[in-house]
């Protein structure tokens, strides 16, 4: 049968659910994929829809998106929604109108289920991690990369990486991060805490005056950079109140980075806790810092517990792993759009051959199904996308670095040019843009 041509709809191509979907796009060779931003897709959907016209399917990675979107595609194009979790149900319940459901794991299978949702519209799809990419490195080599990151040689070090505005109603549990770090400088003062992610300004500094000593990297720019950040952990916290995956335990485990985590998504289906990391009750900041202590001062059971780690992954999480699913998850929805539309869909027909997922793992944006004459446009306008989401967070100096990528993209496009413009010029400079703009147009019509 010719490829399934599949639109995927992450928040950003830039951040984790960019990277799942270009995961999905690598090891699905039966797919024909494009990927585009959730804000991109509801602005094609607005003005031109005709570009969405070589879709047979759509999957929303980002469960915010096909908010605005499903009602448009209700009868268009069979839809698979994404639930990785919920803070607020309210903000997840349009998700259900999806022909599919996928979650990442059997906390938010049965949390859907209770909520009514039938079981055999849900497929469970486990996010994997590049185990060539996310792997130990040697003593030489980690203290050459300390060296490089600016972090101390041989003083434990405890990373913390997510985005601020993941951290709805306080899901990422950075205040019992806060509590928990404070307790095991008491014992501890020499630790240093290196938190990847924008917009957590105010909590470092807040760390710093109790006396942490703390290092942020707000973006890095590729996923492949963040594997030497990981090889200079001695733990990785997870603190959360509410996760789907994390990606970034699997990550830390991979890299031989033992884990303290709450019970939270697929942490209680991974963590063997004692042997290949530790679990915690939710909420609980003392024992976060009891056992960071007790694993920091017993260095030869950390290293063992590092190396478990990194077996479990190797076992049954590598990139790709759970990718074959895709299969049954695009069937249920295919079959489901056409018994509600009455539309006659492809039936999926995939040989093993084309389930296979050991292949080397080069991430890609692809745009298969757009016309070449409008990609370089829709790249420059996932650049000004993340741009605004950086500025937004008070990441500045990196929301350059993107606008300088949206020019390049697209030098020549008006609409680019426009949004740089409004976005960055002072505010002074664009009202008086805006006055002559506007006297011209009504002395125009005098």
């Amino acid at each position: 049968m010719a490829k399934l041509r599949v639109l995927f709809v992450p928040d950003s191509i830039y951040w984790v659910t960019g990277e799942i979907t270009k995961v999905f796009a690598h090891f699905s060779p039966w797919v024909s994929p494009t990927i585009i931003s959730g804000p991109i897709v509801q602005r094609i959907a607005a003005s031109r829809p005709f570009l969405l016209k070589n879709i047979d399917l759509v999957h929303f990675l980002c469960p915010y998106s096909s908010w605005q979107l499903l009602p448009f595609l209700h009868t268009r194009i069979p839809t698979v929604t994404t639930i990785h979790h919920v803070v607020d149900w309210e903000y997840e319940k349009h998700n259900l109108q999806g022909d599919a459901l996928m979650t990442q794991s059997e906390e938010w299978v049965e949390d859907l289920v209770t909520r009514g949702v039938a079981r055999d519209r849900i497929v469970k799809i486990q996010n994997g991690v590049d185990t060539n990419c996310f792997k130990p490195v040697s003593s030489a080599e980690r203290i050459a990369l300390r060296r490089k990151f600016n972090l101390p040689e041989t003083d434990p070090v405890i990373g913390f990486f997510a985005k601020k505005s993941s951290d709805h109603n306080y899901r990422k549990g950075a205040d019992i991060f806060e509590s928990a770090i404070l307790e095991v400088i008491k014992s501890i003062p020499n630790i240093t805490v290196l938190i990847v992610g924008p917009g957590w300004q105010e909590f470092i500094e807040r760390l710093q005056v109790k006396g942490v000593r703390v290092l942020n990297f707000p973006f890095v720019k590729k996923v492949k950079d963040l594997a030497p950040i990981y090889a200079c952990l001695d733990l990785y916290w997870i603190t959360s109140r509410i996760e789907g995956g994390p990606v970034t335990l699997m990550e830390a485990m991979s890299s031989e980075v033992p884990c303290i985590s709450t019970p939270v998504g697929l942490a209680k289906e991974i963590i063997q806790s004692g042997k290949n990391s530790i679990l915690v009750n939710k909420e609980d900041s003392v024992a976060i810092a009891q056992n960071t202590v007790l694993l920091l001062q017993d260095p030869i059971r950390l290293k063992a517990m590092g190396r478990t780690a990194r077996e479990t992954i190797l076992a049954k999480h590598s990139l790709g792993f759970s990718c074959p699913l895709l299969v049954d998850l695009y069937g249920i929805a295919l079959k489901n759009f056409s018994d509600r539309t009455g539309q006659v869909m492809p039936k999926l027909e995939i040989t093993r051959g084309e389930l296979i997922t050991k292949t080397t793992y080069l991430p890609k944006q692809h745009m298969e199904a757009i016309p070449h004459s409008y990609r370089s446009e829709l790249f420059a306008e996932e650049d000004l996308l993340w741009m605004n989401s950086l500025k937004a967070a008070g990441e500045r100096r990196e929301a350059w670095y993107f606008a300088i990528k949206a020019c390049l993209h697209a030098p020549f496009s008006l609409e680019v040019w426009r949004e740089l413009l409004r976005k960055n010029l002072p505010h002074g400079f664009s009202s008086i843009i805006r006055r002559i703009k506007n006297h011209r147009v009504f002395a125009g019509k005098s």
